[in-house]
């Protein structure tokens, strides 16, 4: 259902024959009730931990962050570059991968943040897992009228353990089975003839 989600948002467009994939992000998806979209009235900073409590995902990595008027930050800052419409006060944009090591949104899921400077809500949260890192991803329509973008962010997240504790799957496996050192397994196998021979000697009686 989420790659379905997720493929709904694919706007194809036709620019000189060629088709271009784009993934369209609206803050009209968090108003309609979306699962892959949520708000959040938190102001303060970067607050991953929105993510956790609104789709049950620890965040493991800060992949890339574009502030308007500043710098870019996040592992994958030197491959992505923003551009913001417009470029002061914006409501919207477009962030494009700019060659070299794509961000692997299929297998780790990712979340897509755009905070405002101010207003209701502080911040949109959308869920982009099945994301190639290659498409463009484009922003319309975040706070016309009453404020603008402040920064956009991605992050990387893994799922919860089965035990609701966070952390990655990776990390929630059975713990391995126990095997006896050598020295365990000599002792235990001279115990053994041990049994042996005390048991054919009592035989023998």
């Amino acid at each position: 259902m989420k790659t379905i989600r997720l493929l709904a948002l694919f706007i194809l467009t036709a620019f000189t024959s060629q088709a271009y994939a784009e993934l369209i992000l609206d803050p009209a998806a968090c108003e309609t009730g979306s699962s892959f979209c949520a708000t959040s009235d938190d102001n303060s900073g970067n607050k991953p931990e929105d993510i956790y409590e609104l789709f049950g995902v620890k965040v493991d990595e800060l992949l890339y962050k574009s502030n308007v008027g500043g710098s870019d930050e996040g592992s994958y800052a030197d491959y992505y570059s923003t551009v913001y419409n417009p470029a002061v006060d914006p409501e919207g944009g477009t962030v494009s991968f700019d060659g070299g090591d794509a961000a692997n949104c299929q297998d780790n899921g990712c979340f897509f943040e755009v905070k405002g400077g101010s207003g209701d809500p502080a911040r949109y949260l959308f869920d982009i897992t099945g994301w190639d890192g290659m498409m463009d991803i484009v922003m319309r329509n975040f706070w016309p009228e009453n404020n603008s973008i402040s920064h956009i962010a991605i992050w990387s997240g893994a799922p919860l353990c089965d035990n609701d504790s966070v952390q990655p799957l990776s990390e929630c496996q059975e713990p391995p089975t126990e095997v006896p050192e050598p020295s365990s397994l000599v002792i235990m196998s001279l115990a053994l003839l041990g049994l042996i021979s005390r048991k054919k000697i009592a035989a023998k009686l």
